[in-house]
């Protein structure tokens, strides 16, 4: 599962790409009805929870777009609460100020206290306060790089996956 604030098609594309033009995936937006049968399903789903270029009538762009969305599509974002309450989220290209995300890891970790934190890779905070404020009102770890320097992402999710099955081989986890 793929979940992005993004309506360009950045992501299908590179999904089209690396599979060698072949479709391995669903696209859905929030307006979509049927997404609890997709997260059931063995298909892999991107859900652009912003709407897509492809139909510009449903980007989500300001406050009111942002209400509505929600008012008239409930169970979509309840789909995502549900998810980052019971996975750990990897947020990749996020700058955590988005409302829609910041509702509901806020409302997440206000209700269900985690000892397990999500993760988000972005350019460093200008202060460490900012950091901590975020993460604690979050329950997100920040996985930082230079700011500008988007070079050092691909070392940092090596980093990463590297520590993810570190974490996982000590738990017996294959």
């Amino acid at each position: 599962m793929c979940i992005t604030t993004n309506y360009d098609q950045l992501i299908e594309k590179n999904f089209e790409h690396f599979s060698g033009g072949h479709v391995t995936h669903h696209v859905r937006t929030h307006t979509y009805k049927n997404f609890i049968a997709d997260l059931r399903s063995p298909s892999r789903t991107i859900l652009k929870l912003h709407g897509c270029v492809t139909n510009t009538a449903e980007i989500v762009l300001d406050r009111k777009s942002y209400f509505n969305a929600k008012a008239d599509n409930p169970g979509i974002y309840d789909a995502v609460q549900a998810l980052s309450t019971v996975n750990t989220v990897l947020f990749l290209g996020y700058s955590i100020s988005d409302p829609d995300i910041q509702l509901i890891l806020e409302s997440v970790h206000a209700r269900t206290r985690a000892d397990h934190t999500h993760y988000a890779l972005m350019s460093k905070f200008e202060h460490p306060s900012l950091r901590q404020a975020i993460g604690s009102t979050y329950n997100v770890s920040f996985i930082e790089y230079p700011a500008g320097q988007h070079r050092e992402v691909p070392l940092a999710v090596a980093d990463l996956w590297k520590s993810v099955k570190e974490e996982r081989a000590g738990r017996g986890i294959p």
